[in-house]
């Protein structure tokens, strides 16, 4: 990992993501997320929510940077009650905006996850990351820290976050790469992508006042490493099962890697209670670090 971007403090993401997720990029947001746009993408994060809901029935779910509501509609719609939290205020109204129906089931935070981890005295049933974790420097110490917001047969839900790169083989990567450019190149700022690129990558500058480099962490650590987050979870007592999948912004590109079966992404669900996870996938008491699709 380049020393740049080492030195980068939490200060320094809080900041670029609360300049990038503003309410004038909310709609923009919503329109081009994977996990919001793609019918197969969505009903594999509905399957997994349905995983939370049949374990804790009426339960409650703390959700973590949970943006314009999409992610936390699902867990609502299933009975569950919610404490959602953002740093982003615009995003938080668009969020009880669109939840405004489920009522006293919804709460909202607003403030930067880590210190409302600190200050929370509740436990949870489980604690959600939905397109959240790749925005955080330390994600490995994030999770650290959503355990010990858990009841003692809590479970920990990410989803939408980047494989590292090169993990899930080199079709899957090479393919992936090349779907997000040709997406990219209609977004407009082309060549300040391509300089911010050059920048990042053949001089292995990272700017902590550039919003763009704070924003997405994953683009200046090449993903975020899923089986380091299984073995930190693990040694905390958590059984963990990785769900891969296909997603990417354009829909022709992503109608042809759910073909290809490239994987570039991925889901992780870690429970404190082994025989609980086996029943909801219908088998055997599963294996540390087993890997799951759902097709």
């Amino acid at each position: 990992m380049p020393e740049q971007l080492q030195s980068h403090d939490y200060a320094d993401a809080v900041a670029g993501n609360l300049r990038g997720y503003d309410s004038l990029k909310t709609a923009a947001y919503s329109s081009g997320a994977p996990h919001l746009l793609h019918d197969s993408v969505r009903n594999l994060y509905r399957s997994l929510a349905d995983q939370i809901a049949r374990r804790y029935p009426g339960g409650h779910v703390l959700d973590l940077g949970a943006g314009e509501g999409g992610a936390t509609a699902e867990f609502l719609e299933r009975g569950l009650r919610v404490t959602a939290v953002d740093l982003s205020s615009s995003q938080l109204e668009a969020l009880k905006g669109r939840c405004a129906h489920h009522g006293a089931n919804l709460q909202t935070i607003q403030g930067d996850v880590l210190g409302v981890l600190d200050s929370l005295v509740e436990q949870y049933d489980a604690v959600a990351l939905i397109s959240f974790a790749h925005h955080v420097p330390d994600y490995i110490q994030l999770l650290e820290v959503c355990a010990r917001s858990l009841k003692p047969s809590g479970s920990i839900l990410t989803f939408q976050d980047p494989v590292l790169w090169g993990s899930r083989g080199l079709l899957s990567h090479t393919f992936s790469r090349l779907a997000y450019f040709a997406w990219r190149i209609a977004q407009g700022d082309v060549w300040g992508g391509l300089r911010r690129h050059l920048r990042r990558k053949v001089l292995g500058v990272y700017l902590s006042n550039d919003p763009k480099d704070n924003e997405e962490y994953h683009a200046v650590r090449n993903g975020l490493d899923q089986h380091a987050m299984a073995r930190s979870l693990e040694a905390q007592g958590f059984s963990c099962h990785i769900y891969y999948y296909f997603s990417t912004q354009g829909m022709i590109w992503q109608w042809i890697g759910e073909r290809l079966r490239a994987e570039n992404s991925f889901g992780l669900i870690a429970s404190s209670e082994r025989v609980a996870i086996a029943r909801d996938l219908g088998g055997t008491e599963p294996q540390p670090n087993r890997v799951n699709r759902l097709e």
